[in-house]
């Protein structure tokens, strides 16, 4: 939650190994929005939500709630191109899902599921042209973990 210009990111830690995966998870949804905020002021910002959902199976829509699923949400098809059924409710937790598993590393999320490389793709892209890249690594944790997934 965001409160009077702050975020606010609750962890259990009890949740043990978990607990590094919900990290990156919230973690990301901070430089999501920092996405979406560079896409408003700049006109060439690689991001867009329409690029986004390009990424996605044509005709599909997002739940837009976590509590009330449309049936099609279940569409085994879908598989292929979402880490989970969680990912489908929202995109912002779509990228965040994908960008979770991306920085622990599990490049088997990715291996035999192209789609979900190409979402991790372009938000590697879209980070990399929305941020000040000075000083990081040629190649960071989830863009190692796309090459891995890719049989680099």
């Amino acid at each position: 939650q965001t409160r009077h210009g702050k975020a606010v990111i609750v962890l259990d830690i009890r949740e043990g190994d978990a607990m590094v995966n919900y990290l990156h998870h919230e973690l990301f949804h901070l430089l999501d929005d920092k996405l979406v905020f560079d896409a408003i002021i700049r006109e060439d910002a690689m991001y867009s939500e329409e690029e986004w959902q390009k990424l996605n199976p044509e005709g599909f829509e997002y739940a837009e709630s976590t509590f009330v699923l449309p049936d099609e949400i279940y569409n085994e098809e879908y598989d292929v191109w979402f880490i989970d059924m969680y990912s489908r409710t929202m995109a912002r937790e779509d990228r965040a899902r994908i960008m979770e598993y991306a920085m622990t590393g599990d490049y088997n999320m990715f291996i035999s599921a192209p789609h979900r490389q190409a979402k991790l793709e372009y938000l590697n892209k879209c980070i990399r042209d929305s941020f000040d890249t000075f000083g990081w690594p040629e190649k960071t944790v989830w863009e190692e973990t796309l090459e891995t997934s890719y049989g680099y």
